[in-house]
């Protein structure tokens, strides 16, 4: 028992001598300032600490983030992550510094080996034990360098921290290439590392590649263009990947022959679509879209995102056109209501021309009038056209005063109520008052004598206008009539007794009529 309990002191010490050896692989590679660099006393990068003075900034350059900095009694100003470092803003005159990281230790009490100034800008090479800091440097200038196929940056690169162990490392500049394997020891410090780069330009092959729509064009995670690229490629097979906004990407695989024109069709991105189904009523109705093209929105339709116009048509309805927003993988569904067209309209205006026959009166009747809830006012004047027969007059000595002819005109006023009947069909009852009066024409021109000419009557009518409406604003009508003589002149009873025709009887007037 007593050789066990000496043992476990010395177990003890060898467990924490390794924990001390495995806290200390962090160290501090190399300190500097940065005599160049302006950032820690330029406008927007500069920071004050909590006595008002401009603090110093240190860069510390790590393979890692999640460090934890401890300034002792003076603090530390802020902490920034950047990409491949950590801003460290410390007040000025700091001496010391304790960096600590849960997976790779602690380095305590690191003593700065320069004065730290106030608006001093200082990098810090910060080793994690588990590799080196090396400089990889392509035999061509400008070139992409890529550290175990992992693209790193264009031209030399610096303070590039490589783990222990094989690497690859390559450079490209067109068809410039190089590539080198190595392997990194714990005796390694501060290596370079060069690549040597020669032409290849036999191996590569000129590509031209086109998508529709202006699409980016992307390979190898990187953007080449937009609608069209063209450039080397190495021999070999490649995957394209072509993307626009509000679109799923597409890929297309092709393969590059050396020393050749390789022109690739590749395939644009696919619209984002949602679906969109809208019934009609009444069915049937022929539906287009903004492009006048036929589209079955009775069924449910795939269409782009966006906006959608569309135009709705059926025989006996007002057309109309409606518009929705199609989203993203959503189903829109909805109905669209028609109007019967209203082919009788219980308020328009109107003007058309019809023939008229009133017992031996026939003639061409211009009218115009409005309708207003139903409500019909027309006006009518209708120019004779029909002869009467030959009339011989003598005077009261029976002397022969001449042949005369006559032809009767109308002025009409009728006040009627349509009513719609089924479709396109309607009827209007009328009252009325028609003035008639009587123009002569003397057929021997040795005579001069015009008897009752300009001879007038009025008579009250009573019909009804029957309405067709074949096509929106335009009426075919058919109206008959009956017309009592209630006042004639005695010039205008004589003729007509003479004549054969007067003021009352049965009528007829047909024609068409636009209406608005």
């Amino acid at each position: 028992m007593i050789e066990h309990a000496r043992r476990w002191p010395v177990t003890l010490a060898l467990i924490v001598a390794a924990m001390t050896a495995l806290a200390q692989d962090m160290t501090v590679e190399s300190f500097r300032e940065l005599t160049n660099d302006l950032t820690a006393n330029v406008h927007g990068t500069m920071k004050y600490d909590h006595n008002g003075q401009l603090s110093a900034l240190i860069k510390v350059v790590a393979p890692a983030q999640g460090f934890v900095f401890d300034g002792g009694a003076v603090g530390i100003v802020d902490v920034e992550a950047k990409a491949g470092e950590t801003w460290l803003y410390v007040p000025r005159r700091i001496q010391r510094l304790t960096v600590s990281h849960t997976t790779f230790g602690m380095l305590r009490d690191y003593i700065f080996p320069v004065p730290i100034e106030s608006g001093r800008t200082y990098e810090m090479l910060l080793d994690i034990g588990t590799g080196v800091f090396a400089t990889v440097s392509p035999s061509v200038a400008r070139s992409k360098v890529y550290i175990d196929r992992e693209y790193v940056g264009e031209g030399t690169q610096y303070h590039r921290y490589l783990n222990y162990g094989q690497h690859t490392l390559r450079a490209e500049n067109g068809t410039w290439e190089g590539e080198r394997q190595i392997v990194v020891t714990r005796s390694d410090r501060r290596p370079v590392y060069d690549i040597v780069m020669t032409d290849q330009a036999a191996h590569y092959g000129e590509v031209v590649a086109t998508v529709d729509g202006e699409a980016e064009i992307w390979l190898a995670g990187q953007r080449m263009g937009t609608g069209s690229w063209t450039g080397l490629l190495r021999e070999g097979s490649y995957t394209a990947t072509t993307r626009a906004i509000d679109c799923d990407d597409s890929q297309t695989t092709f393969s590059v022959r050396p020393g050749q024109r390789n022109e690739v069709r590749l395939r644009a991105p696919l619209p984002h679509t949602g679906y969109l189904r809208v019934y009609t009523r009444p069915q049937g109705a022929i539906v287009t879209d903004s492009r006048d093209q036929p589209v079955k929105l009775s069924e449910q339709v795939e269409l782009p995102i966006g906006t959608h116009l569309f135009q709705f048509r059926r025989a006996g309805y007002v057309p109309l056109e409606r518009e929705w927003t199609i989203r993203h993988g959503e189903t829109l569904l909805d109905t669209v209501q028609m109007e019967r067209i209203n082919y009788v309209k219980p308020t328009a205006f109107y003007f058309g021309l019809a023939y008229t026959a009133v017992g031996l009166q026939a003639g061409i009747t211009p009218m115009a009038g409005g309708i207003w809830r139903n409500h019909d006012l027309q006006m009518s004047f209708t120019f004779g056209m029909a002869k009467s027969k030959e009339l011989y007059l003598y005077d009261a000595s029976k002397v022969y005063t001449g042949t005369m002819q006559y032809k009767e005109n109308t002025l009409a006023v009728k006040y009627g109520y349509q009513i719609a009947l089924a479709g396109r069909f309607a009827i209007t009852p009328q009252l009325g008052l028609a003035m008639h009066w009587l123009t002569c024409a003397t057929l021997d021109a040795d005579y001069g004598t015009k008897y009752a000419d300009g001879a007038m009557a009025n008579s009250l009518t009573v019909g009804a206008q029957l309405t067709w409406v074949p096509v929106q604003h335009l009426y075919a009508f058919v109206t008959p009539q009956m017309g009592v003589a209630v006042k004639q002149d005695d010039g205008f009873k004589a003729v007509a007794d003479a004549a054969a025709f007067n003021a009352s009887g049965f009528g007829i007037s047909m024609g068409l009529m636009a209406n608005f």
